[in-house]
């Protein structure tokens, strides 16, 4: 198999870049003709990296599932002393850095299908990777006292996760600062919100440390 058609290759790179900017142009998951047409390159080219329209938009999902990840643990290790709430709020904070830095792959996974996202077994595994990291926060919170004991924390992820995937789709929407009770900029007004759930969750005055 040649070099060209693995991960991280030159005209690999340029598939992953093009097709996300047209999924932002379009509204929609491009296809391999589009792909082709934008760059200038015979499909037959891109045949040989992906075999049909549905393996392109699985390595689309995935490239923008490997940048939230690595956005989310760097975030979270970053910060000292293992406090937990700090952590959590953290986390909350790299999904929407990565979601207002990363706006085309945030779309990409939004606009997914649900059966197709289910069925790639590497973004199912990333998503996992990030639902253990809340479960262990979670179950510390509880251990502390932050977390009521009938609060069920699997029920908690799903609950922060429709959350914050709301929130950031009003910032990318460019009206969430419109709801915000101070003139916040998107992505403060955003975390604003965000802080505002983890304290009704976590039961804290404030688990944000301010920079």
């Amino acid at each position: 198999m040649s070099d060209l058609s693995q991960p991280g290759s030159n005209l690999y790179a340029r598939v992953i870049e093009v097709a996300t900017v047209l999924a932002n142009e379009n509204g929609r998951l491009p296809g391999l003709t589009e792909v082709a047409e934008r760059i200038g390159i015979g499909i037959e080219a891109l045949s040989a990296l992906f075999p049909d329209d549905a393996r392109l938009a699985d390595a689309l999902g995935e490239n923008a599932m490997l940048l939230l990840l690595d956005q989310c643990v760097r975030s979270v290790v970053q910060v000292e002393g293992g406090d937990v709430l700090a952590q959590f709020a953290a986390l909350a904070d790299a999904y929407l850095e990565w979601a207002y830095r990363h706006p085309r792959e945030s779309y990409i996974i939004g606009a997914m299908p649900a059966g197709q996202f289910e069925s790639n077994h590497r973004l199912m595994r990333y998503e996992e990777s990030l639902h253990e990291l809340m479960l262990k926060l979670l179950l510390r919170a509880r251990d502390e006292g932050r977390l009521a004991e009938d609060d069920d924390p699997k029920m908690v992820i799903a609950v922060a996760h429709t959350f914050a995937y709301g929130v950031a789709r009003k910032m990318a929407l460019g009206d969430l600062s419109r709801w915000s009770p101070e003139d916040h900029e998107p992505l403060e007004a955003a975390r604003q919100a965000m802080r505002f759930f983890i304290r009704k969750i976590l039961h804290t005055v404030d688990p944000v440390r301010e920079s």
